[in-house]
């Protein structure tokens, strides 16, 4: 069975070469993983934003849609993939970082 751990050891963050041995790689992966999270959530209100228009041809509409959640799903398998790695501060991170990514959303939302 497995449990989540605090043990910093031995994560991998996505690639191979990105493994945190020390106070400064986790800060950096923290930033990482925030930005991959802010990144998800803005291109999700863009994605959600994309209308099919009369002016517009319908197949480039379609095209920027299919791609656009090619993007989307790629990014949400990411910060699963880091969830999965089982630690308790990588998970804090990517709860946290798509909370903040989801206030700004919700602060640009109500700007327009």
């Amino acid at each position: 069975m497995s449990y989540f751990t605090s043990d910093l050891s031995k994560v991998v963050i996505l690639f191979s070469g990105f493994q945190i041995t020390s106070f400064h790689t986790f800060v950096f992966a923290a930033l990482f993983i925030t930005s991959l999270c802010w990144c998800e959530r803005l291109f999700t209100c863009y994605y959600e934003n994309i209308r099919y228009d009369g002016d517009q041809k319908r197949f480039k509409s379609v095209v920027i849609r299919t791609l656009s959640y090619a993007v989307l799903i790629t990014l949400r398998f990411f910060y699963m993939l880091l969830i999965m790695s089982m630690n308790s501060q990588i998970f804090i991170v990517v709860v946290t970082g798509l909370t903040t990514g989801q206030l700004i959303v919700e602060y640009i939302h109500s700007i327009s």
